[in-house]
């Protein structure tokens, strides 16, 4: 939440690092025999504990991506892997301990039982934060609704306070602490209601989660287990199950997973009817791509490269490419507004009357006059189109083009940037389109035009800074990229910049090159 600048790789190492760094410190007290005083060994334990549990957040923040509807049980998978993982290595130790080595001296070893301590702490804190992210990727599952994730943003802030507020308890413990407790896991509980994941697992799958959820509970409950019988013996210094930080972070888990169990066991009824209602959207989504040129030209002369990334099952961008001639072509992108099956239903009404035009005319004026009149007639101005349509001449070395509405697609000659965007308004706003013509324009061989949606540019960050059509044009400037995977290199460029946040929605990149 705070160190997204770093890369998982060296979160991860800045998180061992601290973690053993506090179990050096402790060896070289045993080694040399020296008793720091309570608040100097616990000033410094708290200070790289904390380190350490904000690097490992942050690596599995970044290391576990968004949880989708194919993926929600993969996730649920690896939650019953972290888990058999992280058990394991402490119920062999509290076996040996309090069994095999039960009146033991070692048993009764102070520097033994702190150290033993100091390893449990590092698993269960590491499990707790691979949880802990995965019920953070539950919660902000498709959620288009932005209040969420600053009412995340703000959970996250306050379970750092009270990792902060342990920092201080050991100076003026007071009531007040339990206080802060009870306000952060009211505010959890209120946020485990997100659960819209759950819909989207079918009947069987939705037992397994049920089991798996049930492993976690199990899990947690006994690491607390072995924390209070750890702690019973009155010599471990460092008690994590007084840590406030420690209580709110399990408790929110156990609250999300009984959350989780019981509206799974209630929508289990449902469960066919979604699944019946998901196949009719499957059959739709396949309807909707046999819509979208499945090859385009990639000769010497012409190349052209597409990706169409839908936010949800269906998606409401279109774009096609129409041959007319061995001299002439036609390349259009148009962005639906909403989402969802209205998007989608629209964009295939839309893209069956361009065809229909074409049959019939090719002046560009005529088609978006005839496009607005049919999109309005049929939408009552309750929907609209931002739409692109370009006529190359190979031969003439001309493009003549309309913007209706849309992002302004980039012509790129040499080292010169052309905004395409002169045209008219949104179609299917106005009865009739405010006075516009076509546009035409001179190009030169090795020319790059790349068409967009708004998709794309509205991408934010966890600022909530917007990719912006600068940081794209700068990008397609650049001497890094070339036109057989631009588009490649324009997605992992977006993906950087929005680490982990959501696409809000489709993203369409049409690419045409010259040669």
């Amino acid at each position: 939440m705070i160190l997204n600048k770093f890369k998982p790789r060296i979160s991860l190492i800045l998180g061992l690092s601290c973690w053993f760094f506090l179990l050096l410190f402790q060896l070289t007290l045993i080694v040399i025999e020296k008793n720091l005083n309570i608040y100097s060994y616990y000033i410094t334990y708290h200070f790289f504990l904390g380190l350490s549990i904000l690097f490992t957040y942050n690596y599995y923040d970044q290391k576990l991506k968004l949880v989708n509807p194919k993926n929600v049980l993969i996730y649920l998978n690896k939650t019953l892997k972290f888990s058999l993982l992280s058990i394991i290595p402490v119920g062999i130790i509290w076996i040996i301990l309090f069994y095999i080595l039960s009146g033991n001296y070692i048993t009764r070893n102070v520097s033994v039982l702190n150290i033993v301590n100091h390893v449990n702490i590092g698993i269960s804190l590491t499990y707790l934060s691979i949880i802990f992210t995965v019920y953070k990727r539950f919660i902000l599952f498709d959620n288009e609704n932005d209040l969420t994730k600053p009412l995340w943003k703000i959970f996250e802030y306050l379970i750092l306070f009270t990792f902060l507020f342990d920092f201080v308890s050991i100076f003026f413990l007071s009531s007040f602490y339990y206080i802060i407790g009870i306000i952060v896991i009211i505010y959890g509980f209120i946020l485990s209601f997100n659960l819209k994941w759950i819909a989207y697992i079918s009947f069987d799958k939705k037992w397994k989660s049920i089991l798996y959820i049930f492993i976690i509970i199990i899990s947690l409950l006994f690491y607390v287990r072995i924390f209070l019988q750890i702690n019973v013996t009155g010599i471990v210094i460092f008690d994590l199950t007084k840590s406030l930080y420690f209580m709110v972070v399990s408790i929110f888990i156990l609250l999300y997973s009984f959350v989780s169990i019981l509206v799974n066991i209630f929508n289990l009824p449902t469960s066919t009817v979604f699944e019946k209602f998901q196949k009719e959207k499957l059959i739709a989504r396949k309807v909707q791509e046999a819509l979208i040129p499945k090859s385009l030209p990639n000769t010497e002369k012409l190349k052209i490269y597409s990706t169409y990334n839908p936010h949800s099952d269906l998606g409401g961008d279109y774009f096609d490419y129409i041959p007319l001639n061995k001299n002439k072509f036609m390349v259009c992108i148009a962005d639906v507004s909403g989402k969802g099956m209205p998007a989608a239903l629209l964009m295939s009404n839309f893209q069956a009357s361009l065809r229909t035009l074409l049959r019939y005319t090719q002046n560009l004026n005529d088609i978006v006059k005839e496009l607005n009149f049919q999109i309005k007639s049929k939408e009552s101005g309750d929907r609209f189109v931002s739409f692109f349509i370009a006529e190359f001449d190979i031969k003439k070395k001309t493009i003549n083009y309309v913007n209706c509405g849309h992002p302004s697609p980039i012509l790129k000659l040499d080292d010169k940037i052309i905004n395409l965007d002169q045209g008219t308004t949104l179609i299917g706003v106005f009865n009739e389109l405010p006075r516009f013509k076509s546009h035409k324009i001179k190009y030169k061989n090795n020319c790059l035009l790349l068409c967009y949606t708004d998709g794309l540019l509205e991408a934010q960050n966890d600022l909530n800074e917007y990719y912006g059509e600068g940081k794209l044009k700068s990008f397609v400037l650049s001497s890094k990229i070339t036109t057989k995977n631009i588009n490649e290199k324009i997605l992992d460029d977006l993906n950087s910049f929005k680490g982990n946040n959501t696409f809000n929605d489709d993203i369409t990149i049409l690419t045409i090159k010259i040669l």
